[in-house]
């Protein structure tokens, strides 16, 4: 059924811009498509700051979604107790090189998560990351976000600003009509 919905889904989006539908419309979808909770309450709170460890699971929800299974050997951040509800997300993508932990082998899940990290994740998720050099990061990644149709001119925002929920939604929405 999942597999259905999600085919029906992407058919529509081909016919639907990102600015023709709401934020609430967007995340709706993204609830359907199970790569989206919510709080407790369901409330998706858009204008809430997202952090690395909320965006972990994102990925690797959409991951599944299109049939990329990965697995989640242990990795050992010293910033990650054993019950912390995020660990096998972010082992995932970590394994999978579309996120990494800190210098100091931390990954900070609660840490507010900047808009040059969400493209940059969203473009390694992608597979379109090949090539990119490391030192003009985060504008490289903002570049092939551009080109790619990640973002586009009313999505753009300073590299270096945490990002919302909303923003990460629709930045979400926008990735998953990419063919992964």
């Amino acid at each position: 059924m999942k597999k259905i919905l999600i085919s029906v889904i992407s058919f529509v989006m081909l016919f639907i811009s990102v600015n023709a539908l709401t934020i609430d419309e967007i995340g709706e979808n993204l609830k359907k498509l199970e790569i989206v909770n919510g709080y407790e309450d369901g409330d998706l709170r858009f204008n809430n700051y997202i952090t690395r460890a909320e965006i972990a699971a994102i990925v690797v929800r959409i991951m599944e979604s299109k049939g990329i299974n990965e697995s989640a050997s242990e990795l050992k951040f010293d910033d990650l107790k054993p019950e912390f509800w995020g660990n096998k997300y972010i082992y995932i993508v970590n394994n999978s090189h579309i996120m990494t932990g800190f210098p100091d082998n931390t990954f900070k899940p609660g840490k507010n998560i900047t808009y040059g990290e969400v493209l940059t994740i969203l473009v390694r998720l992608v597979g379109k990351d090949n090539n990119l050099s490391e030192e003009t990061w985060p504008y490289n990644y903002f570049d092939k976000s551009l080109e790619i149709g990640i973002i586009n001119e009313e999505l753009i925002k300073n590299m270096n600003d945490n990002i919302t929920r909303g923003e990460v939604f629709k930045l979400i929405w926008n990735t998953i009509k990419i063919e992964l």
